[in-house]
C-alpha cells in the first residue's frame, strides 16, 4: 500500500468594511462600521487620523481618517485586514437674532454697535450657548468699507466660528 502525505494550508482570510462612517460632527465618536469576515477569528477595529498612528479609540473631531479592521487567523482561515477612508465634516450652524444699532450711515469706517449677540441653531450642545460678538476690521489701506467681518465666540472657548460677512446696509428689519 502506498501512503501519501498531505499538507493542508489555511484558506485565505477575508474581511470587508461594508459601510462608510463619514458624517457631520455631532460631538460623539463615530460608530463601528458594519463588517463581514470569513472564519471565527477575533476582529480588531482601529482608527487613524490623517498622518497619525492607528488606535482603537474612535474619533469624534472634524478631520480625515482611516478605519482598519483586522480579522485574526483561526483554525481554517489566515488573518486578513481591510481599510477604508472617511471624514467627519464640520456641522453647519446658523446664527439667529443678532441685532445691531438701528441704522448706520456709511462713513468710511467699519464700526457698528451690536445690540444683542444672537443664538446658535443646529448647535451640538443643548441648550445652545449664548454668543459674544466682536467686530474685526479690514485695514483702511485695503478697504475702508463696511464689508468687514464679525467674529463669534461661544463662551468658555478661544476658538472662533467662521466669520460671517457683514451686510452693506444695516437696519433693524434686516433689509
Amino acid at each position: 500500500m502506498t501512503s501519501v502525505a498531505l499538507s493542508v494550508q489555511k484558506a485565505e482570510g477575508s474581511v470587508a468594511i461594508l459601510d462608510d462612517v463619514s458624517r457631520d460632527y455631532n460631538g460623539q465618536p463615530v460608530e463601528t462600521p458594519a463588517i463581514t469576515s470569513l472564519g471565527t477569528g477575533a476582529l480588531t477595529v482601529e482608527y487613524r487620523a490623517q498622518g497619525g498612528e492607528f488606535t482603537t479609540q474612535a474619533p469624534k473631531a472634524v478631520g480625515s481618517y482611516t478605519v482598519r479592521v483586522t480579522a485574526a487567523a483561526d483554525d481554517d482561515y489566515a488573518s486578513a485586514s481591510a481599510q477604508r477612508n472617511f471624514r467627519i465634516t464640520a456641522k453647519r450652524v446658523t446664527i439667529d437674532g443678532v441685532t445691531v444699532e438701528p441704522s448706520k450711515t456709511y462713513d468710511g469706517t467699519t464700526g457698528a454697535t451690536i445690540v444683542t449677540g444672537g443664538t446658535l441653531s443646529a448647535c451640538v450642545s443643548s441648550p445652545a450657548p449664548p454668543l459674544t460678538t466682536t467686530r474685526t476690521s479690514v485695514p483702511a489701506r485695503l478697504s475702508p468699507s463696511p464689508a468687514s467681518r464679525w467674529r463669534v465666540t461661544p463662551p468658555g472657548t478661544t476658538r472662533w466660528l467662521p466669520s460671517l460677512p457683514t451686510p452693506r446696509r444695516i437696519s433693524p428689519s434686516g433689509r
